[in-house]
């Protein structure tokens, strides 16, 4: 039986492979304390279609929800629905306003500047073949203003004749924020909710506990997709993502051997263990020579796009810590990525992992955490101190 003491708030993450789901009851001077955590796969096909994928995407949300339940039946008082790519499209800018005499800044001038950005990124949105249906505002938060060149916490009131505005918008399609609505008060009931995207929730959890300022690289790739993230000077500076993930190297395993996607997994686990039959293991060793090739040159071409006009900072950070993405991990250690580093050397790589995050939290629960999830884990220390 759970006490219930303080808020208790769901956070449910919507990746390209799986759906996450976390309870905890907040207490923002301390620790959360962790009720349920559940991470139900999307149905894994050899069709990506959009249309299947989020029908799938959808079955999955739905049977997520049902489990939180099941192991807190009152539900949440509060939720949190954080997007993974591909279900939102980012957008990073710094914006200059100068003037030639001080003008003192008001939130109207704030407000006028905001608009006008919202609105180019909205028409980018609509014109983009890949947009789906009608866009709508996920995120439009400012990270981080100058004025006449210094960093000023709050500028609201201050005289200046140059703004320096740092500011990360993200869009989704309405279509899909309104069925997301709708599950959420079909199963928690009409509840607060709020939405966000994994980015935006790394670079804050990440800003409390890193120096940004340095800056660094983060690098998830769980599912259908890679996504990069650069975080610098306390910006998110550049995000961008490529359809290479963990799926795409099932894909080839189960290609090769003509059996199921769902099964690709189990083979690979055989080949790890080394008790795959000697022609099953070449095969595999085959198809992982080929997918870090693959994968290789599509990173680098990530590194180049977001390097752009000046060099990388050293450190690299992989979250989580499973075989597949280990196997990736290795190519981003290669000497072949020290010319995008600032000092021209190969990266730092390191990963956060459950080990690191879990003396943050406090455990409550039935059954122990599913594998150690540290994608949740942060999530929910997110959610700690920010709802």
């Amino acid at each position: 039986m759970v006490h219930k003491k303080g808020k208790i708030i769901a956070v449910m993450e919507i990746s390209s492979s799986s759906i996450g789901g976390i309870l905890f009851e907040q207490n923002k001077k301390d620790k959360p304390k962790i009720i349920s955590t559940i991470r139900v796969p999307v149905n894994f096909l050899f069709d990506v279609s959009f249309e299947a994928f989020w029908r799938c995407t959808c079955a999955s949300f739905k049977s997520a929800i049902l489990m939180l339940l099941k192991d807190y039946p009152s539900g949440p008082d509060e939720c949190l629905c954080i997007f993974l790519f591909p279900w939102f499209t980012p957008q990073s800018r710094i914006i200059n306003f100068e003037r030639e005499e001080p003008i003192r800044v008001d939130r109207k001038l704030f407000d006028g500047i905001i608009k006008s950005e919202e609105e180019i990124f909205k028409t980018h949105w609509r014109s983009s073949p890949e947009s789906n249906g009608q866009p709508e505002f996920i995120e439009h938060e400012i990270l981080k203003v100058e004025l006449n060149g210094y960093y000023t916490k709050d500028p609201i009131g201050k005289k200046t004749k140059t703004i320096k505005i740092y500011f990360y918008m993200s869009l989704g399609s309405q279509k899909i924020i309104k069925e997301i609505k709708s599950y959420i008060l079909d199963g928690f009931g009409g509840i607060p909710l709020i939405f966000r995207t994994f980015p935006y929730v790394s670079f804050s959890f990440l800003r409390e506990n890193m120096n940004t300022q340095e800056g660094f690289v983060v690098v998830d790739m769980r599912g259908e997709m890679t996504d990069i993230s650069l975080f610098r000077k306390d910006n998110i500076e550049e995000i961008v993502s490529f359809p290479k993930g963990r799926n795409f190297f099932l894909r080839k395993i189960a290609s090769k051997f003509n059996t199921f996607p769902q099964e690709a997994s189990s083979l690979f686990e055989t080949y790890l263990k080394k008790h795959a039959e000697d022609s099953n293991a070449q095969k595999i060793s085959f198809i992982i020579e080929e997918s870090q090739r693959e994968w290789r040159e599509s990173f680098k071409s990530a590194l180049e796009k977001i390097s752009g006009s000046k060099p990388l900072p050293q450190n690299i950070f992989f979250i989580g810590d499973e075989a597949i993405g280990n196997m990736f991990i290795k190519c981003a250690e290669g000497d072949d990525f020290a010319k995008f580093t600032i000092f021209g050397q190969p990266f730092n790589v390191s990963k956060i992992l459950f080990e690191g995050l879990n003396q943050s939290v406090n455990f409550n629960m039935k059954r122990p955490a599913e594998k150690g999830d540290v994608f949740l884990l942060m999530e929910s220390i997110f959610a700690n101190k920010n709802l």
